[in-house]
């Protein structure tokens, strides 16, 4: 898809999509335009590798074999951090918290001939079956599970951005396993809409405890909504 290209005279049809949430609690999208390669070695220009994005990958989630070095710098930095950059654009203005994780088709391994059911993970590829240790065109993925934590403008006017950022730093990741009350791995991996109950529990625990010291005024909590979404990319199935 198009993006904000470096430069006007060399462009391509593809770029790098990122989002995140800045500092005023509000979600961003990336659309980096990408040259193509050899065009200039100002601008990185589309890779047609594995690399990392925004970070160094940790060596269990780099393909096999590892290449060299195993840890590479990242390509696009500014995918992951709270970094300024030209190429944000605000499109979430409510949304205050999001996580995302897979839904993996499943599948039969061709070594052992084990099927496999599908399940939710936070690994875009199926670990479980042999020879799968890397994205690879997001052949074991089914769809992509999206929550948000949305607030409406007159509730969000009734909490500062430090406050609105605790409150979110209360909503915990998908997987989270070590906290009291935490779903265990299965019941991560096997319970739709589980991450959403999970913050909605949050948020009525957080209620129920005021006049207690909270991250947000009740009036501004009574004005939250949670919502997941599944973008499937491929025809709908279940875990």
């Amino acid at each position: 898809m198009p993006g904000y290209y470096p430069t006007p005279s060399y462009q391509s049809p593809l770029s790098v999509v990122a989002y995140r949430v800045n500092g005023q609690n509000k979600v961003e999208r990336l659309g980096k335009g990408l040259v193509w390669n050899a065009v200039s070695s100002s601008f990185t220009p589309i890779a047609f590798i594995p690399i990392a994005l925004a970070s160094p990958l940790p060596i269990q989630e780099l393909p096999a074999p590892t290449p060299a070095p195993p840890t590479p710098a990242p390509a696009w930095p500014q995918a992951g951090n709270s970094a300024s950059d030209p190429d944000y654009e605000i499109v979430g203005p409510q949304v205050f918290r999001f996580e995302y994780c897979y839904l993996l088709r499943g599948g039969t391994d061709p070594t052992g001939g084990i099927t496999y059911s599908a399940i939710l993970t936070d690994t875009p590829w199926d670990a479980r079956i042999t020879g799968h240790t890397s994205p690879n065109g997001m052949q074991d993925i089914a769809a992509i599970v999206v929550d948000i934590a949305v607030i409406d403008p007159k509730s969000k006017g009734l909490v500062t951005d430090a406050q609105l950022t605790a409150l979110a730093g209360n909503l915990i990741d998908w997987g989270t396993t070590g906290c009291p009350n935490c779903p265990t791995q299965p019941q991560w991996q096997a319970t739709q809409g589980l991450l959403r109950t999970q913050w909605q529990n949050t948020l009525n625990t957080i209620i129920a405890n005021q006049p207690a010291p909270t991250p947000a005024p009740r009036p501004a909590l009574s004005g939250i909504r949670l919502y997941e979404r599944y973008f499937y990319l491929s025809p709908p199935i279940s875990p």
